[in-house]
């Protein structure tokens, strides 16, 4: 993949360190495949030399400490210009003029009335055969505490009857803030959705429309920014979506929150539920968030407390 003219420099030793010094072609696709392969192999020694240096640990252990180790540090190295290959990259639905719109702490009723149309407009855009996820968080901004997360799905099947029925799930967190709650409120909502189509045996073959009220969940999702906090659940939650859209393309859609938008609104209702739930002692702690994030398991678990049932609900 390299120019011929490009070379790999290993100098001295400085100071105790080994430098490397790496001249690459000029596209971004082959810094990136030559970024990640030295990542990933410092990854690997990394683990066998700090975590594992006698040897011990399991194939299954070993690996999820590469693969964390790697991560993490392609989060923190990457380049805004290294994007997905355009077949697998998911769509970023673009919104002119946001700033016309205002913010949900000083929106006066002029923009509120105009971000709803503008939302409003979108959903009507959707196509018949596709689906539409409507996620939310709830939760404190910069501090931990109760946290709930709500994702609302609409099945072609639902958009259809005219009847204004959804399929919606929460989940509450004892510890979390509102980015965790929003981020986990996309891979609910897209496991939803699988969880939907086992239950009814129906298919799904047009897109997965998910409209979020976080700027920042849409913009990581869409790989348009570099998650800087919660990597291990965004990077999860960014597998989860790269998978699906392999078969069903993902479009990202940012909406105004708090604007009368329907499907948005019941998230929200849903997402300060589930934090009421939490503060009642019915959220899932810390380890078993941890857990569920490397398990890929963003749904509640089925039947275990009533709180955690999916549930039909009209709008």
């Amino acid at each position: 993949m390299l120019h011929r003219e490009n070379r790999t420099h290993v100098p001295e030793r400085a100071q105790g360190t080994d430098e490397a010094e790496l001249r690459f072609s000029k596209k971004p696709h082959f810094q990136a495949t030559i970024h990640a392969i030295l990542i990933y192999n410092w990854a690997f020694w990394l683990a066998l030399t700090k975590y594992f240096p006698e040897g011990g640990g399991g194939e299954g252990e070993v690996t999820r400490k590469v693969i964390s180790i790697a991560l993490s540090a392609w989060s923190r190295t990457r380049k805004g210009s290294w994007k997905q290959p355009q077949k697998t990259s998911i769509y970023y639905h673009h919104i002119s003029q946001t700033n016309r719109l205002g913010s949900t702490k000083n929106r006066t009723k002029e923009q509120k009335e105009r971000a709803r149309r503008v939302a409003e407009e979108a959903i009507e855009k959707v196509p018949a055969q596709d689906a539409i996820v409507f996620t939310d968080g709830s939760g404190p901004v910069n501090m931990e505490g109760c946290a709930g997360a709500a994702a609302v799905v609409l099945m072609p099947r639902h958009r259809a009857t005219g009847v204004g029925e959804c399929l919606m799930a929460s989940q509450a967190f004892e510890e979390g803030t509102n980015n965790t709650a929003e981020m986990w409120a996309v891979g609910m909502g897209i496991q939803l959705i699988a969880f939907d189509v086992r239950r009814s045996g129906v298919g799904l073959r047009g897109r997965i429309h998910i409209f979020s009220d976080s700027a920042l969940t849409v913009d990581i999702i869409a790989h348009r920014a570099v998650p800087r906090k919660n990597t291990a659940l965004c990077h999860a939650v960014r597998r989860e979506a790269n998978t699906v859209n392999i078969h069903n393309h993902i479009v990202m859609h940012w909406v105004a929150g708090h604007v009368g938008v329907q499907g948005n609104e019941i998230a929200d209702r849903g997402a300060d539920k589930a934090k009421k739930r939490a503060s009642k002692g019915f959220g899932i702690d810390l380890n078993e968030y941890e857990y569920r994030i490397r398990q890929s398991l963003f749904l509640p678990t089925r039947g275990q407390q009533e709180d955690y049932e999916y549930h039909w609900m009209p709008p």
